[in-house]
């Protein structure tokens, strides 16, 4: 085997060995949370939360223009991507990369984003859906599964499809109100330990939302 059949092993054993360091490194920061690095990305543009747990597969073109922050107590399904940016121009006469090719980098005009991604609380995003920048998905709503992420979605949705769009509510609606400022975060663990089995209970009216909300606040 010549040296230059053995380059693409090298590469590939120098990424492997760079993605381990940054693994750890990513561990030693978020010791908060159960999330695991799949690539290598500007720390410094991701913020996650509490308790969130699942694989991040960040794709990061232009470091100074990101921004993904993802809340407390997020499910995160395998091979879900967050793309922070490289949005072509398009109303140029040309979409492709000219700048940025021919100066051998990123360029900020050829690698736009549309702002930065943020996940609320309590978001549920199943196996393979994309969230694209300029994105904030509500509290406690759920991301189905393939989803493309284009628009903001609101808390307790459930959305889908490419584009994603509300398929419908995880709860009644009338209840969205007052259930929305209760946050798994600011539970005490004597509170979940104690009331456990209510916490799996659906909420299918009103009365169900006011009792376990009176519960919460008697276990206080």
């Amino acid at each position: 085997m010549n040296f230059a059949s053995k380059i693409p092993v090298l590469r590939s054993f120098a990424r492997a060995y760079a993605l381990t360091k940054f693994k750890k490194e990513w561990r030693k920061r978020n010791k908060q949370n159960q999330t695991v690095p799949m690539n290598t990305f500007p720390m410094e543009c991701v913020e996650v939360g509490n308790g969130t747990y699942g694989e991040l597969h960040i794709l990061s073109y232009f470091p100074p223009i990101e921004k993904l922050t993802i809340g407390n107590y997020v499910s995160l399904a395998s091979n879900v991507h967050f793309i922070l940016s490289g949005n072509h121009q398009t109303e140029t006469l040309f979409t492709y990369p000219i700048r940025s090719t021919l100066e051998g980098k990123h360029c900020q005009t050829d690698s736009r984003s549309k702002g930065p991604i943020i996940v609320e609380d309590e978001v549920w995003i199943g196996y393979g859906a994309t969230i694209l920048s300029g994105v904030t998905i509500g509290k406690g709503s759920i991301i189905a599964a393939g989803a493309i992420v284009t628009s903001d979605i609101p808390p307790y949705a459930i959305a889908g499809g490419n584009p994603a769009r509300i398929i419908r509510y995880r709860v009644p609606e009338e209840i969205i109100p007052i259930i929305k400022d209760v946050y798994l975060n600011d539970l005490h663990p004597t509170q979940i330990t104690t009331l456990l089995d209510e916490l799996y209970r659906p909420l299918k009216t009103t009365e169900d939302a006011l009792r376990i909300i009176k519960l919460l606040q008697h276990e206080t």
